[in-house]
């Protein structure tokens, strides 16, 4: 039986925990997300099943730094204002910081 409300903190841990995974792909498999979206439903320790969301955009120039953002619902309740996280790769393949 899953929870019928969204834990924030457990969706949190589950975002972090599944873009980390794009933090470790490439520079070139992150491009291949431009101009789309990768879903997932991923459950949380609660049995919550999540929607998750990932897609690339430039983050400032075409060939430049990629911008990687992810966001998580309830897969069987959308919020109106999902949770979101995200996180820029140079094309060097290191993440920016800050």
């Amino acid at each position: 039986m899953t929870k019928s409300t969204v834990d924030t903190n457990e969706a949190c841990s589950v975002l972090r925990a599944h873009l980390t995974r794009y933090e470790e792909r490439s520079y070139p498999e992150l491009r291949e997300l431009l101009g789309r979206v990768e879903h997932a439903d991923v459950a949380g320790p609660s049995g919550m099943v999540y929607r998750i969301d990932v897609h690339a955009i430039w983050s400032d120039r075409e060939g430049g730094d990629l911008w990687v953002m992810a966001m998580i619902e309830d897969k069987d309740r959308p919020a109106s204002r999902p949770l979101t996280d995200s996180f820029v790769m140079r094309p060097d393949g290191t993440l920016a910081s800050g």
